[in-house]
């Protein structure tokens, strides 16, 4: 089968494949990251990049912390996601230029366009 995973869900993706490699025909990887470390580093790099580009806006972050608000909707930055290219010969790296972390709902014509070009490809 094919198996489509977005954010989080690609690291359960990669363990279903690593884990029942007979099961996937292909994997593909929306927004996603390869390990908890990668994940956690992505926010780092994200939370220190607004803090020193844009001190207002983390100031404003840092108060809805301390009311409890949670912060989840963060997109891995283009570096890590390169690095999937390094360790899956088959990997490719498509950046939707009009999109932020939810390319599938928002530029869903091209999501699909190169999900279809990735699967036609022989395994």
């Amino acid at each position: 089968m094919h198996v489509y995973c977005f954010s989080y869900g690609g690291l359960i993706g990669q363990a279903l494949a690593l884990e029942q490699p007979e099961l996937i025909r292909s994997l593909t990887l929306a927004n996603s990251l390869h390990s908890p470390g990668m994940w956690q580093a992505n926010h780092a790099n994200i939370n220190r990049e607004i803090a020193n580009q844009f001190p207002e806006v983390w100031d404003r972050i840092e108060r809805l912390r301390r009311e409890g608000v949670p912060s989840t909707d963060r997109a891995p930055y283009p570096a890590m996601q390169r690095e999937f290219v390094r360790y899956a010969p088959r990997a490719r790296l498509h950046v939707l230029e009009r999109s932020g972390s939810f390319g599938h709902l928002e530029e869903p014509d091209a999501v699909f366009e190169h999900l279809r070009k990735f699967w036609a490809q022989p395994a």
